[in-house]
């Protein structure tokens, strides 16, 4: 359920932290469509593609043991737009309760809103019903061209992936892998509708959906290249058309089938990240981004994929990487100052009253008015520290 204390005006502070409008990009084979010329006769013309991408929200390299931690990835990835850094092994230790991080896994329609919601980031889920995929794809859409990152479940080809029988019922009913999505394209409007978006939204068959796989399909074991991710040239985005993505059981696990798809005869399952929680509107769009490349020696590699190194392998957490983070906040009035802040246990983040509550801030910075439009802060840590940040006007409370 969506946390209740967000509103209409923190609904929009997603759509506030977006980045330029949609690029156009002109494809090798352009539809026509239909308009009418200046003398009010009907002619053909060539449609043209749009393409939303998500900004600040890059593949990420997940772990693979102990059932896989792409729940837990996809909600690192979220955060990092949103001005915080987690580690999956502590996005698990949220959920885990009287288990253990070999037992416990983020699962979407089960716990993933909970981990969002200690992790101080509004949220609000949804179960698609059974034989009503393309309004599930609806509702994702809605909230990728509102600017939230929307964390959805997928169906892996079973023969593919783990040679089992071709089209056979191997898997989970409903899903099997948790990707974040990157982007949205269509030949029809993208203006971002109003949200929570309304049931009777067009359905577009030929609109495209983008998704990382946080790495799934490309080596499964530790890099070998160690402490460097896999090599880029293993595929992490994958694109399908949202006709093409929604499979039966069966035929998502056909030999000349895709690596991925949807259920279109099961429910389905996403998450929206609206935003850090905020009860009051006061504080200012923050992205962090980590290094991609620390300790990479071979041309090519780690120029893309966000990971940790090394993977887990036992119940305690593994030894951390160093990892150097880029905090970007957006200043929206360059004759204010603000409070930066950085929180590094998540229990001390508030929601509200920022500046009444400084002491929970393990540091703090003053951007000074005038500043310009962003300020940039380069932080150091460990990659099993928490480093979530948040600014807010220096007069607000």
């Amino acid at each position: 359920m969506p946390s209740r204390w967000f509103g209409i005006s923190a609904i929009f502070y997603c759509l506030a932290l977006g980045a330029a409008p949609p690029e156009l990009f002109n494809q090798r084979s352009q539809p026509m469509g239909t308009q009418y010329d200046s003398s009010n006769k009907l002619q053909a013309v060539p449609l043209v593609q749009q393409s939303y991408y998500l900004s600040d929200i890059p593949p990420r390299f997940q772990w693979f043991n102990y059932h896989g931690y792409c729940g837990e990835t996809s909600l690192v990835s979220a955060g990092l737009k949103f001005g915080q850094y987690v580690s999956q092994y502590a996005v698990r230790q949220l959920i885990v309760g009287g288990g253990t991080q070999a037992t416990e896994q983020v699962l979407l329609g089960s716990n993933a809103a909970s981990a969002a919601d200690q992790l101080h980031l509004g949220n609000t889920s949804h179960v698609g019903a059974v034989g009503q995929t393309g309004a599930f794809l609806n509702w994702v859409k809605a909230y990728i061209l509102n600017e939230c990152p929307v964390i959805i479940g997928v169906y892996t080809n079973e023969n593919l992936f783990y040679n089992h029988r071709s089209c056979g019922s191997e898997g989970d009913p409903e899903y099997d892998h948790i990707v974040p999505v990157l982007a949205i394209k269509s030949f029809h409007s993208l203006d971002p509708p109003t949200l929570p978006p309304s049931p009777l939204l067009p359905y577009y068959g030929d609109d495209r959906i983008v998704f990382s796989d946080n790495g799934l399909q490309g080596p499964v074991d530790n890099p070998t290249n160690a402490p460097c991710p896999p090599n880029p040239a293993d595929p992490y985005t994958f694109e399908y058309s949202f006709d093409g993505f929604q499979k039966t059981r069966e035929k998502a696990n056909c030999s000349d089938g895709p690596w991925y798809s949807i259920a279109s005869a099961a429910n389905t399952h996403a998450i929206a990240i609206l935003g850090v929680k905020d009860l009051n509107d006061d504080t200012i769009p923050i992205v962090v981004s980590t290094n991609k490349s620390s300790g990479c020696t071979e041309p090519g590699l780690g120029q893309y994929v966000n990971f940790e190194y090394p993977e887990i392998s036992t119940l305690a957490a593994p030894t951390p990487m160093p990892l150097s983070l880029v905090v970007t906040v957006s200043i929206p009035d360059t004759s204010q100052s603000y409070n930066l802040y950085l929180y590094t246990d998540l229990t001390l983040i508030p929601d509200s009253q920022f500046n009444m509550n400084a002491g929970n801030a393990a540091m703090s910075w003053v951007i000074p008015a005038n500043s310009g439009n962003t300020y940039v802060l380069n932080y150091n840590i460990q990659s099993d520290q928490v480093a979530a940040f948040r600014a807010v006007s220096t007069s607000a409370p």
